[in-house]
């Protein structure tokens, strides 16, 4: 199970980081039901203490994120990205546990689990 960041994504939280003047922020990484297709992702700079559900990720640049277990099953194996377009950018998420998204891009749906594929 593993979440990773791309350079440019570290390189944009790093100067977020910076900017707060706060070493000890890390990256939460959450999702929120909402939007058209159900989830939406829900991630912030945080440095209250890590929980015992919490499951923690060292990028190779030295960024920590941070997720719940229950969220981990959803956002598992997911890359974040920074894309910059003209004057603005932002965060980008390649999940492989996408079904779907809205039209708007601005919420998805999760492939359904094996197991509840095989209940009968």
């Amino acid at each position: 199970m593993a979440l990773t960041l791309t350079e440019g994504a570290s390189d944009q939280i790093r100067k977020l980081i910076e900017a707060e003047g706060d070493p000890t922020l890390y990256l939460r990484v959450n999702l929120r039901g909402g939007g058209c297709a159900g989830l939406k992702w829900d991630v912030f700079l945080d440095n209250a203490p890590i929980k015992d559900n919490d499951h923690t990720f060292d990028a190779p640049s030295g960024i920590r994120m941070v997720v719940n277990e229950v969220c981990l099953t959803y956002v598992d194996g997911t890359e974040i990205d920074y894309v910059q377009k003209s004057l603005s950018g932002g965060f980008k998420f390649n999940n492989p546990n996408m079904q779907a998204s809205c039209g708007c891009g601005s919420s998805f749906t999760v492939k359904a689990d094996e197991e509840e594929n095989n209940e009968e």
